[in-house]
């Protein structure tokens, strides 16, 4: 809802992401899929400036596509819980390919202990690396 037009820089390959009391404001990459399917809804759209991205878009039909989408995800996997399970999977997913400061730049967090929280303690690898460097080897 809060998307406005001007947060989107395809010449850059980033969207601007407002902060709010909770969480900070940010730059996020585009990757490649991403800016051809905005571009496509760009040019297919003829809202060309304004507040919203999505003009004419009411709170209440936001929440029934949400609900729309969350449903046709569920055919999909089925242990899918709500959307907060995704953003999860996603902060999880950036703390094995990021450090701990850029993931939480990217997820918004003003405190890093809120992007700590995400971190999984792979005991595989830990075990893995005691073997390696355990002195009694």
């Amino acid at each position: 809802m809060r998307l406005e037009l001007k947060h989107i820089n395809t010449a850059q390959a980033k969207v601007f992401v407002k902060g709010t009391k909770r969480t900070a404001e940010r730059w996020l990459e585009l990757q490649a899929v991403q800016i051809s399917q905005l571009q496509t809804y760009l040019s297919k759209s003829k809202f060309k400036e304004g507040p919203l991205l999505l003009t004419g878009i009411s709170e209440k039909n936001i929440s029934n596509r949400m609900q729309h989408m969350m449903r046709q995800l569920r055919k999909l996997n089925p242990k899918l819980i709500n959307a907060q399970q995704i953003r999860s999977s996603v902060i999880t997913h950036w703390l094995k390919t990021h450090n701990l400061r850029q993931v939480q730049y990217m997820a918004g967090h003003k405190y890093v202990s809120s992007t700590q929280r995400y971190q999984v303690s792979n005991l595989d690898e830990l075990q893995n690396q005691l073997q390696q460097h355990h002195p009694m080897k």
